[in-house]
């Protein structure tokens, strides 16, 4: 299967009531609304990448999320074995984008070189990258830099 075509999963695995005023900056209206939380997979049977991980149970409940399944239960409904996943995309280092890296012992953590530099400062909190220090960890510009490879298109 080495040119199979991906697919593209959207996988939900927490959910929020808030308003506008909330989830948006710089809107004041406080106009009612939901929100839901997903992570990614893409996949063709024989290679899998996983962009963002989502928040554990813990966390989203501390923060009032409604948390609907561990993200890992998610993936394995759609075939998908978090363990197994050898490469994974972080969008950037919010909470609800790191918070399940345990669940992937085998992948390659991929971040964009502005994210780690941002959070490298001496003026921000570290813990985002500290926990991901024990990790496989490669700046976009690094592995990314031919459009050619499978999980940088």
């Amino acid at each position: 299967m080495p040119n199979a075509p991906y697919r593209i999963y959207a996988v939900r695995y927490a959910h929020r009531a808030c308003n506008t005023s909330e989830a948006f900056y710089g809107d004041y209206h406080k106009a009612p609304m939901t929100m839901d939380y997903f992570v990614w997979a893409l996949t063709n049977g024989a290679e899998t990448v996983v962009v963002d991980l989502g928040f554990t149970e813990a966390v989203g409940t501390r923060r009032g999320r409604q948390f609907l399944r561990c993200p890992g239960k998610g993936l394995a409904e759609i075939g998908v074995e978090a363990a197994s996943v050898k490469h994974v995309i972080l969008s950037h280092f919010h909470y609800d984008h790191v918070g399940n890296h345990a669940l992937f012992p085998h992948a390659t953590f991929y971040v964009q070189d502005s994210e780690m530099a941002f959070f490298g400062r001496p003026v921000m909190s570290l813990s985002a990258t500290i926990r991901l220090g024990s990790r496989n960890r490669k700046s976009a510009a690094a592995s990314c830099e031919s459009s050619r490879a499978a999980f940088c298109m």
